[in-house]
Parts: structure tokens; C-alpha cells; sequence
């Protein structure tokens, strides 16, 4: 498998897009290839906008209708980003998991409750990044419709 961003590119947005980059730099490459890896199937588990541009692609991306054969500088941006947080520790699963969280205490002192009248949708989506959401949201189809097609 590939990923949207091969370690080159990450590098070159680490460095020139991000102030602070302390889980990138930390890694080896072997991680970073992974989390790029990951990020790029939780991209591609999203349901978007058009259709991809050949059938036979890797990725979700690029789609139609758009009329460039490249990849969205948004989706190479979120690819690095979702890398990111996954490199720093965060579990989409987990992060799923934690929803269902409506108070912690600890040693009997400090309570935490969260307040779960909103979910944060990228976290519903699977993605544990917000800054990577923001750059995704625009291509997201509409999670009211529903495609239906003919099969024979």
C-alpha cells in the first residue's frame, strides 16, 4: 500500500507548514510510513463527493468532477496531519470509545465530565484531527443522502 504523501513530501510540510512538529521528528522513518499509511486508509473511509477519477485508483482520490488528474493539496495536507496525531498517540478508536464518557474521577478528587450533547464530527468520521477534518470537510458528501444504485 501506498499512502497520499510518500515521507519526502511529509517532510517538506512538516518543515515549512508546521510550527510545532515534535511527535514527526521523534519518529523513524518506519513509523512515520505507517502513520502516513494509516491516515490514508482513514481518509479513504470517508464517503465523498463524486466518484473517483479511475476506477482501478489506489485511493478515493482524485474524484470527479474535477478536472484535474491530481491529488487535492487538502487531502495531502489532512494525510499529514492525521499522521501527525496518530504519531503523538492518539487512537481513533479510543477517541470513538471516549464518547460514551460522561464523568472520570480520579482518587476520589478530581471529576471530569465531558458534555456529549454535541459530538465533534470528525471523531464520528473517524478522523482524530480536526485540523485534518477542515481540510476533508469540503470534498464529504452529504451524510443525509443516500446513493442507490442498480446492480444486475
Amino acid at each position: 500500500m501506498t499512502a497520499y504523501l510518500t515521507l519526502e513530501e511529509a517532510n517538506t510540510y512538516f518543515n515549512s507548514s508546521r510550527l510545532i512538529k515534535d511527535a514527526w521528528d521523534k519518529s523513524d522513518d518506519a513509523k512515520r510510513t505507517r502513520a502516513l499509511n494509516q491516515a490514508s486508509n482513514i481518509i479513504d473511509n470517508i464517503n465523498y463527493e463524486g466518484e473517483k477519477l479511475d476506477v482501478n485508483q489506489e485511493h478515493q482520490f482524485p474524484r470527479t468532477p474535477s478536472t484535474s488528474t491530481s491529488i487535492p493539496v487538502d487531502i495531502l495536507n489532512a494525510c499529514a496531519e492525521i499522521a501527525y496525531v496518530l504519531l503523538e498517540g492518539k487512537d481513533p478508536e479510543k477517541e470513538f470509545e471516549n464518547l460514551q464518557i460522561t464523568q472520570e474521577e480520579f482518587a476520589n478528587q478530581l471529576r471530569v465530565n465531558y458534555n456529549r450533547a454535541t459530538v465533534p464530527e470528525h471523531i464520528i468520521a473517524g478522523v482524530p484531527s480536526i485540523i485534518a477534518w477542515r481540510y476533508l470537510k469540503p470534498y464529504v458528501s452529504d451524510i443525509r443522502v443516500i446513493a442507490v444504485s442498480r446492480v444486475s
